[in-house]
């Protein structure tokens, strides 16, 4: 588990209901929200800023499979060695997260 490191972020989604697709709609509905839906997975730093926004994760997947579909996290966003983000118990346990 990695759980050291100076938190100096959080990241968390939210979803943005949508019109019901004529094609595909299994893939947008979320059967926890009860509606279609896409996802957006938001970074913020310590000041509450937002650094980084990535969006139309299908209505289906959770925060963690968002995440790990994320393209810059730990590539183009770079981070510290020591510094994590804090995130939800979804999240995975593992380099550049810190869940409880």
């Amino acid at each position: 588990m990695y759980n050291e490191g100076q938190t100096v972020g959080a990241i968390d989604g939210t979803s943005h209901e949508v019109y019901r697709p004529v094609h595909g709609q299994r893939k947008y509905y979320s059967g926890h929200r009860q509606y279609h839906c896409i996802h957006s997975q938001v970074v913020v730093d310590c000041t509450g800023r937002i650094r980084h926004i990535e969006t139309g994760f299908l209505g289906h997947q959770n925060d963690a499979q968002q995440f790990n579909l994320m393209s810059r996290i730990g590539h183009d966003l770079p981070f510290p060695d020591q510094c994590v983000l804090l995130a939800n118990k979804i999240y995975p346990n593992k380099f550049l997260l810190m869940t409880p």
